[in-house]
């Protein structure tokens, strides 16, 4: 049971050719539905701000947390949960349009990095 167990660690984290082999087959398959979707994140988040749907975006952002969380984003999963709060709390609108800019900057310059 013992060695199942430290096999499975070793995969995870890639100490071995098979688990770095595994660990990057994930990492580029994280990398792919984040490039591919995030663009359509933005749309929607643009669309629901044009008229004023806040709890769509707080919809919308909260199932990407998950991703960020994935990708090791952790300033960019933290600004999700507090746009999410913002915007199911009826937060200032100017708040949350300030931090919908910011969340959309570090969006872009995850899709920059991921594309080098």
């Amino acid at each position: 049971m013992k060695k199942d167990r430290n096999k499975r660690l070793s995969l995870f984290n890639g100490s071995n050719s098979g688990g770095e082999y595994q660990f990057k087959t994930r990492m580029k398959k994280y990398i792919g539905m984040l490039t591919s979707t995030a663009s359509r994140l933005i749309e929607k988040i643009n669309t629901a701000l044009s008229v004023g749907d806040f709890e769509e975006i707080a919809s919308q952002v909260q199932s990407f947390i998950t991703n960020w969380i994935m990708m090791g984003m952790t300033e960019t999963k933290d600004l999700s949960l507090k746009l999410e709060f913002l915007c199911r709390d009826g937060s200032d609108s100017m708040l949350i349009r300030d931090a919908i800019a910011v969340l959309i900057s570090h969006i872009l310059k995850a899709l920059i990095e991921l594309e080098k």
